[in-house]
């Protein structure tokens, strides 16, 4: 089985969404804000294994929307906790604009979408209900578990 999953706030401990609503509310400037999100990106926990959710024989792949400044620095992180799947950048040129979250999240939904077909996922894991939300409408008939971040999967569990 082929299985993607998303990187913040499914295999990547959940704070992401309030850490990220916060600073683009702050009066931060734009490179003070780029800097304090790969602060926070480098000194993420790890909160999902990939590899406790897959069985022996699965292929996994991790679909982020991170922007470009962020690619070095996730795939240190990735290696420092021992995770080497394939990860496909949905965003490589920073051009999703997430001060309108549901809007980018949408956006972002649509180009997981693509991926997801791409590289053949059956299964998809992600925290963001709109990104779960599109992937559904983009994707009818594939399974997506929209991931909660303090209980994990929601109840009711798979979203098609």
């Amino acid at each position: 089985m082929r299985i993607s999953f998303d990187l913040d706030g499914v295999i990547t401990d959940g704070a992401a969404n309030s850490f990220f609503t916060s600073l683009r509310q702050s009066s931060l400037s734009f490179e003070q804000q780029r800097k304090a999100a790969l602060g926070f990106y480098a000194s993420s926990k790890p909160k999902y294994l990939p590899s406790l959710l897959m069985s022996q024989g699965d292929t996994g792949f991790i679909i982020t929307s991170r922007q470009p400044e962020a690619q070095a620095l996730t795939y240190r992180w990735l290696r420092q906790h021992h995770i080497l799947l394939p990860v496909y950048f949905v965003d490589p040129f920073g051009d999703i604009d997430w001060l309108s979250y549901e809007e980018a999240s949408r956006e972002a939904g649509k180009r997981k979408a693509r991926v997801i077909q791409s590289v053949g996922s059956t299964i998809h894991y992600d925290n963001n209900p709109f990104i779960a939300s599109e992937l559904c409408r983009q994707l009818p008939g594939w399974t997506v578990f929209p991931m909660n971040d303090i209980f994990g999967i929601k109840k009711g569990g798979v979203t098609k």
